[in-house]
């Protein structure tokens, strides 16, 4: 979006080079303090000179379209689509303290595939202890991170691939949670809590959902992950194989500090100075089958517990590697960390 933006002063050959190099056509017209002021589409330059204007010495506020249509709230991808159709319109930006914040296009929501048949379970009853007083009077979901919090990152990225309906886990600080993000309709999405009377664990929440509440397919994660991971491949892969299961994996690098030392007897076989090894972790995402969230109860239990019972059960599990950008913030170097990627476009 931040190609699509440009100041009302700027002169209309400018706008021309800039329409030519996106696919949308059209640009969001701003004035100095980055507020919004309208739009200029190929068509409004078009109908301009088509009246027989000069274009010499004109600028962008000459010929913008400066009461365009746009809404002050996250709709639905149904309710924004319906209302383009309805306007014969390619795009409508969201407005937030009168910035455009968000821009909705009709090719971007019809490329969209629906994934209506698939829930999101974020698990965000933690304590976060490992952020010690940081998260003292705020839940670690709620830390921010590039001036949002970490939720909101997971559930805007979910939306903007075409997910809506969302449970939240919560336990601490829970009426925090609930106030920020209410019932999901300022975002664009539903939500739905499950309250943990005490903490279930990472996987114990899982037996609050009822069969009616959630769709075809669960995915279910943890509530401090940033990544960019498209879960769309997920849910497809999961469609094309017969696993009840699939755990998302991702590469940790380990570097030892010192020489590593091989020897057969006492003698000295060979020495690795300093070696990376290499792991796949557990990336605290998951998709599972309705087989599965039957089987978890109402008790305190861990994902990886869940997924030990499964295979003594003999379920199919299978794993998904991730490629992508994802950071798990544990502590307080992981939050700094995140705040930098973000900042250097690194995980987005």
């Amino acid at each position: 979006m931040k190609n699509l933006k440009i100041r009302d002063n700027k002169s209309i050959y400018f706008a021309m080079k800039m329409l030519q190099q996106t696919a949308l056509k059209c640009l969001i017209v701003v004035d100095k303090n980055g507020l919004y002021k309208g739009s200029l589409t190929d068509g409004d330059i078009r109908r301009f000179i088509l009246k027989k204007n000069s274009l010499q010495n004109t600028f962008v506020k000459d010929i913008m379209n400066s009461s365009p249509i746009y809404l002050s709230k996250i709709p639905s991808y149904e309710d924004a689509k319906k209302l383009m159709i309805e306007k014969d319109i390619e795009f409508v930006p969201i407005l937030i303290n009168k910035k455009v914040k968000y821009l909705f296009t009709l090719k971007e929501i019809n490329s969209l595939s629906p994934y209506k048949s698939t829930s999101v379970l974020i698990m965000a009853g933690g304590l976060g202890s490992r952020l010690n007083e940081l998260t003292k009077n705020n839940p670690k979901p709620l830390m921010l991170v590039n001036g949002k919090p970490i939720l909101e990152h997971i559930i805007l990225s979910l939306k903007s691939q075409g997910f809506s309906d969302f449970h939240i886990s919560i336990n601490y600080l829970a009426k925090r949670i609930k106030s920020y993000f209410k019932d999901g309709s300022s975002f664009g999405v539903n939500i739905h809590y499950l309250e943990e009377k005490e903490p279930l664990g990472t996987g114990g929440s899982i037996g609050l959902l009822e069969s009616k509440n959630y769709g075809e397919n669960l995915i279910v994660m943890n509530g401090d992950l940033i990544t960019n991971f498209d879960f769309r491949n997920l849910v497809r892969e999961f469609k094309k194989t017969s696993s009840d299961l699939l755990m998302c994996v991702a590469n940790y690098q380990h570097k030892i500090p010192f020489g590593v030392v091989e020897k057969r007897g006492k003698k000295i076989k060979t020495l690795n100075e300093k070696p990376v090894l290499n792991f796949l972790i557990n990336a605290g995402i998951y998709i599972l089958s309705k087989k599965i969230v039957k089987n978890v109860k109402k008790e305190r239990i861990d994902m990886t517990d869940i997924i030990l019972k499964e295979i003594k059960r003999g379920s199919s599990l299978e794993t998904f590697k991730i490629n992508e950008y994802w950071i798990d913030i544990g502590n307080k170097n992981d939050l700094s960390k995140a705040n930098e990627d973000i900042s250097n476009n690194n995980a987005y």
